[in-house]
This record gives C-alpha cells, sequence and structure tokens, in this order.
C-alpha cells in the first residue's frame, strides 16, 4: 500500500507542473541563441538582441500578422543605424520588435508591448536613461532617453504639470521667434492648413486619415517645444464644465462662453476668439457605441457623429470651433481631434481584427477608393499654396492614407500598443514610427545619430508588469533576468568614405558612488577564419580626462598602447584588450571615440562583417561586473564615396546653369540644398520645382562635393545611377556618362529616350575612371532632363569603391494588380510584374500566392493569369532571379464579394465660384468594374458650419450623369457623387468645394 500512494504522489508531481505550465510564454531573444530560459544561460553580451531593428524606411514586405516561428511568412530587411529628419516633413524611422510565443496555450492578446530609446551608452540605469531623461554632456540640456510608446493621455486624467506644459507650448508656438515658418507661427500655420486645404478630408472616407496626419504634425510641432510632451485629448462624453476636470479656466483653456480670454488671448490672436459651450446641447456618444461598427465604412460615421455635433456644442451659433475656416483657432480644437484619433486607434488595435493595422486593409471596401489613394494636400504641394509645403519652401511629402505612418495608430492611455493573441509556436513582427532626436543636439559626438533601444512586454500577471525577476537599475541583468525584456545598442558602420571611420558612445557611472571602471574590446569571432585585425587598426579616444586618471591609477592594462596623450588616444594591439582602473565619479558621463583605420592592402571579403563589443565593467558592489556595451559591426564590403537617399546636395531647377556648372571650382552656394532623392511626383525626399508648380522646365541641375583623402586605397570605383529620364554625369569636370540625352544636348532639351515602370526606381551600375579621382575636394555633377511627357522626374546616385561583389541585384515592381486593390470573388485577374536585371538578364519570375509556388515565367512580358477564388486578404509575391542574385515583392490584395464602383465628379471644378440665383450644373463619370453602376447620387453640402447636414439633390439613373444645384444662398459648399452598384455598394468621388456669391460678389454664412 505504501508503495501505491508513492506512485499515486509521483503521478500528481508529474501532473502538476502541466497544470501550472499551460499558458503563454510571450519572449524576446537576447542573443541568437537564446530561447526563452530565465535567466538567459548565454553568457554574451545582453546588448545584441535581433529582436530589434530599426529601418529608414518602412520595410515594403512588412505584415502585422502572426505567424509560425520557424517558417516566417516575410524576410525582414537588415538592421540599420537610426536617421534623423525633422519631423515637420513627416517621415518617420521604423523600429522593428519580434514577439514570440514559446508556451503552451494562446496569448491573451492584452499584453502591452513598450518601446524606448537612449542616447547609447554603456553605462544605462533603469528607468533613470530611459524615460524622460534630459542630460547636459553636449552642454545644453536635451533629451537623451525616452519610451517611444509614450501615450496620449485624457487631458482629465493628466497631471497638472503636464496640463502645464501642454498650455505652455501652445502659447510657444504660437509667439516666439524659434517657432516660426518665415513670418507666420506654427500655430497660425496649423489653421491656415485646415482653412485651405483642399477637398480629400471632411465628408469623405479619408476625413480620419487626414485629420491623424493633422495631429502627428501637431503634435511634433509641440514636442519642439517640449521634447517629452505627448498630445492630450478630450473626452466628448463629458461636457468640459464638470466632473473630473473643468477644462474651461484661465490656466488651461480659457473661458466657455463668449470671449475665451486668457491663456490664449491675446497671446494666440486673434482677438475674436470666441467660444459657446452647450448652445446646441450635449455632444458625446458612449464608447462603445462609436467602436461598434465591423466595417471602416461603418466607423468612420464618428465624423457626423459625434464629432459634427461636438464642434457645435463648443462653437454654438457663433463661436470659432463652429465653422470649418475658424475651428483650428481655437487651441480645444486639437484636444476635439485627439479624441477623434483616439477612438480610431481603439478601433483599429481591437484584437480580434489585426488587419485594421494592414494598410492594404483598414479601409475595408474603400481601399481602392480615390480619397483613400490620392495624396494628401497641402502638404504634397497641391492646391492653395501653402508655404513651406511648395517648392520653393521645400517640406512637400507625397503620402496618401495608406502610408505606414498614417495606418500606424498612435498610442493612447486607452489604446496601448498590444500583441496580439498568439498560439503557442507562433511569432509577430510589430511597427512602430520614430523620430530619432535631431543630431545637433548631440554635437559632441562623432556620431550624433546612435541610439539604443529597450522592449519590454509587461503582463497582467505576476506583479510588477510580468516580470519574473524584479527589476534593478542594472539594465543588463534587468535583461538576462527576463525573457520579455531585449536591449540594442548596435552600430551599424557601413559608410567607409576611405581608410577611417569614427563613432561614438558614452561612458556613464549609473549609480550614486564612484566607481573603477575596466573597459575591455572583445572580437566577435563567428567564422574560423574570422581575422578581425587583419582588416585595419582600432583606436580608442578616452579624451585627455580620462587618459589621465588612467594614467593616475597606474596605466593597467592588456594589449592596450598608448599613442597620444595629449587627445587621450590608445591603441588596441590584440584580441584580449582592456583598459583598467579609470575611476568615474558618481553619474559622471564622458563621450568616448572609437576610431577605425582599414589597411591600404585589406581585400574585402563577402559574408564577412568584423564585429567586436566594447564593454564597461565595475559597479559599487563588484568591480567585474558588467555594466554595459556596445556592438560595433563594420561592413567593409565596400567603400562610399557617396551614399545613395540620404546624401545632401546642391540643386537648381529655376533656370539655366551657369556654362561652368559642372566644374570642380564652380561657385554653387547661391543654389538649393537637398537632399537626395530628388524628383516630381513618386514620393522622393526632395520635390523639384522645375521652375513652377506645372513642371514648366525641362532640366534640372545637381552637384555634391565630397572628400577623398588618400585615394591609393581605392582600386575601382562604380557608380549606380537613377534617372528619369535622361542624364549625364560628370566627375571633377569629365563626363563619365551619358543616357538618354544626346551629346549636344544644352538647356532644355528633351531627353532622347522615355523612361517608365520598375526602371524608374533602378540604379544602373557604371564602371568610372579611377585616374579621375583626385586627393582632396572631388566633386560630382549630373543634369536630369525630362522627355516631352513632362509628367514625374527622378533622380539619385550613389559613388562606391572596392566592392566585393559588383553584381547588381534584379529589379522587380507589381504592375497589375496594386497593392491593395479589391478583386472580385471568382474574378481572373492577369497578374503582371515588370522586372529588369540592370548588369544582365532576367532569367525568370515566379509567382506565389500565400506563400505557394504557383507559376513561372521566364520571358517578358511576365505574367501569369490568377483567379481570385476565396475571400479576405490574398499575399501575393514575385521573385525576380539573375545569375546571382534574386530580389522580391510581395503585395496584399482583397477578394470580396463585390468590388465598390467609382465616381469622378466633373463638375463643377474645385475651387469654383458662382453668383448666387443662377443654375450651377453638376455632372460625374461612374464605372464598376464587375457589374453595373445603377445610379449616381449628387450631395451638396454647406461647407462652413460643422452642423449642417449633406443634401441629396438627386440621384441620376442613366449616363450622362448630371444635377441641377438647387438655389444656394452665397457662402461655401462641398459638392460630390456618389456611384451605387448592382450589387448595393456604394463610393463617393472627391469633393469639389465650391462658393456663392451674392451679386455684390460678396459671401455670407447663414444664420444658425
Amino acid at each position: 500500500m505504501r508503495h501505491r500512494i508513492r506512485f499515486l504522489v509521483l503521478v500528481a508531481a508529474l501532473s502538476f507542473p502541466l497544470l501550472v505550465f499551460a499558458q503563454p510564454d510571450l519572449y524576446m531573444k537576447d542573443t541568437p541563441v537564446d530561447n526563452g530560459a530565465e535567466p538567459n544561460p548565454d553568457s554574451g553580451p545582453m546588448w545584441v538582441t535581433e529582436d530589434i531593428w530599426v529601418r529608414t524606411s518602412p520595410d515594403p514586405a512588412y505584415q502585422p500578422y502572426p505567424f509560425p516561428e520557424l517558417t516566417p511568412t516575410w524576410i525582414p530587411a537588415a538592421h540599420e543605424d537610426p536617421e534623423y529628419r525633422d519631423p515637420k516633413f513627416s517621415v518617420p524611422n521604423y523600429v522593428y520588435v519580434r514577439v514570440r510565443n514559446r508556451g503552451t496555450s494562446t496569448s491573451t492578446g492584452g499584453e502591452r508591448l513598450r518601446l524606448y530609446f537612449a542616447k547609447a551608452s554603456t553605462g544605462l540605469s533603469w528607468p533613470t536613461q530611459w524615460v524622460d531623461y534630459k542630460d547636459n554632456t553636449c552642454g545644453t540640456t536635451r533629451l537623451f532617453g525616452m519610451e517611444v510608446t509614450k501615450p496620449r493621455k485624457n487631458a482629465a486624467t493628466a497631471t497638472v504639470t503636464e496640463r502645464d506644459t501642454y498650455r505652455d507650448a501652445i502659447i510657444a508656438i504660437g509667439t516666439q521667434p524659434a517657432f516660426f515658418f518665415g513670418p507666420t507661427s506654427y500655430w497660425h500655420k496649423q489653421d491656415e492648413v485646415h482653412q485651405f486645404g483642399p477637398s480629400n478630408r471632411h465628408a469623405t472616407p479619408a476625413f480620419l486619415p487626414w485629420h491623424r496626419e493633422y495631429v502627428n504634425r501637431y503634435e511634433a510641432l509641440l514636442q519642439e517645444y517640449e521634447p517629452t510632451l505627448k498630445l492630450l485629448y478630450w473626452d466628448w462624453t463629458t461636457t468640459g464644465t464638470g466632473g473630473a476636470l473643468n477644462y474651461f479656466t484661465p490656466a488651461f483653456m480659457g473661458g466657455a462662453n463668449g470671449a475665451v480670454g486668457a491663456p490664449f488671448n491675446p497671446p494666440l490672436n486673434p482677438p475674436t476668439l470666441t467660444r459657446n459651450v452647450g448652445f446646441f446641447g450635449l455632444p458625446g456618444t458612449a464608447d462603445a457605441t462609436v467602436l461598434a461598427p465591423a466595417a471602416y465604412s461603418g466607423f468612420q460615421n464618428i465624423e457626423t457623429t459625434p464629432h459634427n455635433g461636438s464642434h457645435t456644442y463648443l462653437g454654438g451659433n457663433s463661436g470659432n470651433m463652429s465653422f470649418v475656416s475658424s475651428a483650428a483657432e481655437d487651441p480645444f480644437f486639437f484636444l476635439l481631434h485627439g479624441n477623434v484619433d483616439r477612438l480610431w486607434s481603439q478601433w483599429q488595435r481591437n484584437i480580434a481584427n489585426v488587419s485594421r493595422l494592414d494598410p492594404a486593409l483598414v479601409y475595408g471596401s474603400l481601399t481602392s477608393n480615390v480619397n483613400i489613394t490620392t495624396a494628401m494636400a497641402p502638404w504634397n504641394g497641391v492646391g492653395t499654396p501653402i508655404e513651406p509645403w511648395t517648392g520653393l519652401g521645400g517640406y512637400i511629402v507625397s503620402k496618401n492614407a495608406t502610408n505606414p505612418s498614417i495606418v500606424s495608430p498612435p498610442i493612447y492611455d486607452l489604446a496601448p500598443l498590444v500583441i496580439p493573441p498568439l498560439a503557442p509556436g507562433q511569432a509577430v513582427v510589430i511597427q512602430i514610427p520614430w523620430y530619432p532626436p535631431k543630431p545637433v543636439n548631440f554635437s559632441c559626438f562623432a556620431d550624433s545619430g546612435h541610439f539604443c533601444l529597450l522592449a519590454r512586454i509587461e503582463t497582467a500577471v505576476p506583479a510588477p508588469f510580468g516580470m519574473t525577476t524584479p527589476e534593478v537599475p542594472s539594465v543588463y541583468s534587468n535583461t538576462q533576468a527576463n525573457n520579455n525584456i531585449v536591449w540594442k545598442n548596435v552600430t551599424v558602420v557601413d559608410a567607409f568614405a576611405g581608410a577611417f571611420k569614427m563613432a561614438s558612445i558614452l561612458i556613464r557611472n549609473p549609480f550614486k558612488d564612484a566607481i573603477k571602471t575596466r573597459l575591455r574590446l572583445v572580437p566577435v569571432r563567428e567564422k574560423e577564419d574570422d581575422d578581425f585585425f587583419g582588416t585595419g587598426q582600432v583606436y580608442v579616444d578616452l579624451t585627455p580626462e580620462l587618459y589621465r586618471r588612467w594614467q593616475e591609477a597606474g596605466g593597467e592594462g592588456r594589449d592596450v598602447k598608448p599613442i597620444d596623450a595629449e587627445r587621450g588616444r590608445v591603441q588596441i594591439a590584440g584580441a584580449d584588450a582592456a583598459i583598467d582602473g579609470i575611476v568615474l565619479q558618481p553619474e559622471e558621463t564622458y563621450s568616448v571615440n572609437v576610431a577605425f583605420e582599414l589597411n591600404k592592402t585589406y581585400v574585402p571579403k563577402a559574408g564577412f562583417i568584423p564585429k567586436f563589443d566594447l564593454v564597461q565593467y565595475g559597479t559599487p558592489k563588484d568591480e567585474n561586473e558588467i555594466v554595459g556595451g556596445e556592438r560595433y559591426e563594420l561592413d567593409f564590403s565596400k567603400l562610399v564615396l557617396v551614399g545613395a537617399n540620404d546624401e545632401e546636395w546642391r540643386y537648381l531647377d529655376t533656370a539655366a546653369a551657369d556654362a561652368a556648372w559642372r566644374q570642380l571650382d564652380f561657385d554653387d552656394s547661391k543654389w538649393r540644398t537637398g537632399r537626395a532623392e530628388f524628383g516630381v511626383n513618386d514620393d522622393p525626399e526632395t520635390t523639384i520645382t522645375l521652375g513652377g508648380p506645372r513642371l514648366r522646365r525641362i532640366t534640372s541641375y545637381y552637384r555634391h562635393a565630397f572628400d577623398v583623402a588618400d585615394r591609393g586605397i581605392y582600386r575601382d570605383l562604380l557608380l549606380h545611377l537613377k534617372r528619369d529620364d535622361g542624364a549625364a554625369v560628370y566627375l571633377n569636370g569629365k563626363e563619365i556618362h551619358r543616357v538618354n540625352l544626346d551629346s549636344d544636348a544644352g538647356d532644355g532639351t528633351l531627353a532622347s529616350g522615355s523612361v517608365n515602370g520598375v526602371a524608374e526606381e533602378t540604379y544602373y551600375p557604371l564602371p568610372v575612371p579611377l585616374e579621375l579621382l583626385r586627393d582632396g575636394r572631388n566633386v560630382i555633377a549630373v543634369e536630369v532632363h525630362q522627355d516631352e511627357k513632362l509628367d514625374d522626374a527622378t533622380f539619385d546616385l550613389s559613388l562606391t569603391a572596392n566592392n566585393v561583389s559588383r553584381d547588381t541585384a534584379p529589379s522587380v515592381a507589381f504592375l497589375n494588380p496594386p497593392n491593395g486593390a479589391l478583386l472580385q470573388a471568382g474574378e481572373e485577374v492577369q497578374v503582371v510584374v515588370d522586372a529588369l536585371d540592370p548588369d544582365g538578364a532576367i532569367k525568370g519570375v515566379q509567382f506565389f500566392v500565400d506563400g505557394k509556388l504557383v507559376a513561372t515565367s521566364d520571358r517578358a512580358p511576365f505574367a501569369f493569369k490568377w483567379v481570385a477564388n476565396g475571400g479576405g486578404a490574398r499575399r501575393l509575391r514575385a521573385v525576380a532571379l539573375n545569375s546571382e542574385k534574386t530580389r522580391r515583392t510581395d503585395i496584399t490584395v482583397n477578394v470580396v464579394e463585390n468590388v465598390p464602383p467609382a465616381a469622378r465628379l466633373t463638375a463643377p471644378l474645385d475651387g469654383g465660384s458662382f453668383t448666387a440665383g443662377l443654375p450651377v450644373t453638376v455632372s460625374a463619370d461612374a464605372a464598376d468594374r464587375n457589374g453595373k453602376v445603377v445610379a449616381v447620387e449628387f450631395w451638396v453640402q454647406e461647407g462652413e458650419f460643422f452642423g449642417s447636414k449633406p443634401q441629396l439633390v438627386v440621384s441620376d439613373t442613366a449616363a450622362p450623369f448630371t444635377a441641377t444645384l438647387p438655389n444656394l444662398p452665397p457662402g461655401h459648399y462641398m459638392v460630390w457623387a456618389v456611384a451605387v452598384d448592382d450589387g448595393g455598394e456604394r463610393s463617393p468621388s472627391l469633393m469639389s468645394h465650391i462658393s456663392i456669391t451674392g451679386t455684390d460678389g460678396a459671401h455670407t454664412h447663414a444664420a444658425h
């Protein structure tokens, strides 16, 4: 009997863990071999996670859906160092975080992901250097660390300090000279955008994305005043005059009735800023009701109710908030639209429908609607000219509603960044837009743009935040102990222009006591024949002060050779280098430079990227404890003299260039400055004017200077040129290439050939005579000519040397269907791909549907017929093959039961003006790809008053579709058409904004 009892106890003991651990276990890998065990048994550095990476532009293959961890549905592009872009361009970097489930049950979908950045340092303390951390290392106190996923808050639950900072930022961007676009303040510029921006916003499917872009840009302007600030919002289910917070006080939003007064009037001007709160009754609709619709076509009705009602609740019959042209003059406008966007973010983050995060699917049946696919004005430079979103202003960016920076929901207190439910063995990658801080804030660093990133998964249990081991100040310890914390501190040194390159890192004592620090430089050997020191020399500039302390402590170390005491430079002389005994006082910080010098005789080796870790040791309790470190990855596969995509150029696009423009010593200081790539249309980095908004000029000119320290290190030169249409390239005044351009071409000469399709996006390789290069200053100059169509323009190039491979990957792009296309279930689709090999021939194109190979084409045109069976999202992939490399591209299409029709308003034109009492004729074209248009409805709405209702003028059932507007009183109106097909689908056209004037030419507002 005793033996039987023991047997039952053993069975229970074996069974109990299965019951306890039948739960999800979300984790991220600290190191490549990490399997999620806690603590991580890997003895290597904890700052090298591959589950965080950065792209300076969105990964075109990205998908938000969970996938089997061992067979991912898409391949992420490699990590890049962050790159600063002025947030006023609204072109962020993107951080990607991969999360896995090693547990035995599906995760809840409520687990929160938080992401932080800090200026790169070997000594970082949690949470001090990661949460709203400011430092004066470079002189002026600047932001050195912050939560990237810091949420926007309900103003009623924000702290008094947060509300005060928000109020002060509004006043600052409206009054302080530092926050002006030319003669106009940031604040008043926002009013111009809302007042004069064209018709792709109100009463259309683009209302939500247009206003998200608008408030995102507004938040970026406020952050120039205070970088830790986040947008606040007003919950319209509260009246604003009672409850947790009274908004209408001189301490926050000013008065509720009549003149707003303090704190915004008179500082913001105009003196006519008024409100009439409550005149039209209460505004709000419960969140649950607003969030209920399953389709975007239903959710967008938030504009009518309760958005419009909230405007008139605040403005009444006469206040600024009640009228489109004056609403954005009231700071309350952005609290209201923060709430609109907060609700859209909550709707998108519904864990039951991840497709709401997919640019190809978020808008459902409206994805291909013209309002969604048309670029957003005024930021694209179209419509009423508003500086600086003009060619001369230089801030033009073309984005439509499917841009990832718009589709990606901002993070709110009620819409945190959560991880979708993951089944056991699944993983997901989460995409997070991010604006790294301005490099000038870190001018004391050799590489001012490098930052560390830290990701943390927070769960409800066990407390706190599901961490197995409580967090301590040591980031290294936290990362090693908890499988839901990962740390990325990697510098990718991949732009060697010659033999020398320098990077920086902070050496910091994050503790309250003095420490004795040891610095080690440890090469990472991934293959037996990797020879890190065979490529060149490594130097560390300790700074004179740290060098002095090191010498006073005895100059202890290994494999380290003092070189220059005045600079504090030492040479790393071996694979186990260490600098010992440097004393750092509490919270002291020093910027240390690490320099790399290539041997002149080095030979680039395919697949070999030298890596090493700079590790800091020493805590108050243990001199041998790791504090932190940074990994350096050195890409010697090519030396970059002129880089693609990110170089500053001088350019001339408004006049003919001087005859000597291509010469080395030509003075181009009066030319404009911009970043490549340049062009018109196709979303370039810098939009050129070609003399004006209508492409009146044929030719544009570009110059870029670069320095060469020692031309003897170069063995070959290779140019990669992207141009549309014709171009001539010169190096130090000598022509090195001409394409689609006659030899005697002058200013205004048309290109002799046209560039179309995937060729517009291709960089063509061209060998360059090495003897044209010179020590010191060099200049590459390019002229670009358009063909007779004058429809677009593109220019960019790179110049590299000592390339480990001279083979260029092929280019490939879908011509049909476009990404995000709606396809009718059962429809036969001709899938067409354009592919070319810029230095060879395409061997073929493989076609995949949902990961399965379905067809192969070995000659152009590369195409196959596909029946769009099934329903919902389908993933199409094309892989172009050449002799050495492949390149793939992916699109997502949505198969639906009924593709909506399309409508185009042909009259009246946007901006038209008509006299009261005279008839106004409206007309439209309409088509249905897979059915029949049974009617075109014509709608009109007063364009100024938010309380106005859209009116159906007429429903015309036969082409040509026309109607006559009713006798409209003087004022501003919106006119649009809606096509209705035989399946009941409806699709609106773009709008026209028109004005009706009195017989004396005056506009009036109807009484409300």
